[in-house]
């Protein structure tokens, strides 16, 4: 039996760099800048990739059945963006904008990289439920010891950022 760096017993010896005392707990402030910065990269990426089909709707040129497919498309392509992103999870244990600050997410009971499923299971359920509470999802890691939010409380995940 270990300890993490974050107190809690561990079963596995498998813990990853974490084990090592090389992280603490990222704080709410730098996780919403993160967030935020997250947030306007996909943004601008999905902007740039629909905008020729932005063209096509709002030019009134083509018939209905050619904006409609127009809108869908772009619909699906903003998923696919967003789904790319998450992969970046899965390979790196972050997203650029915790890149940004040396911050990853990690798996709490292991200390290793998030799986995909893990990881929509944290993005997409887990922020809607902090979303379908009016946001009070997110001010968990605001006032928790550990700074985990409801959707890495679902996620069963922690947020972490190297000490230099």
């Amino acid at each position: 039996m270990v300890n993490d760096p974050f107190g809690s017993p561990q079963s596995s010896s498998a813990l990853g760099p974490s084990d090592q005392g090389g992280y603490v707990p990222a704080g709410f402030w730098i996780r919403f800048v993160a967030a935020v910065i997250d947030g306007v990269v996909i943004t601008l990426l999905s902007y740039i990739l629909q905008l020729p089909l932005l063209f096509v709707i709002l030019s009134g040129k083509f018939g209905e059945n050619v904006i409609l497919t127009a809108q869908v498309v772009n619909a699906l392509l903003g998923i696919v963006v967003a789904v790319l992103y998450l992969r970046t999870y899965v390979s790196k244990g972050a997203t650029p904008g915790k890149m940004i600050f040396g911050i990853k997410v990690l798996n709490a009971q292991t200390g290793m990289h998030m799986t995909f499923g893990k990881t929509l299971l944290r993005e997409w359920i887990g922020k809607f439920l902090s979303f379908l509470l009016l946001g009070t999802g997110f001010l968990l890691a605001a006032f928790r010891s550990d700074k985990r939010a409801l959707h890495d409380l679902v996620a069963g995940t922690i947020v972490v950022r190297k000490i230099k």
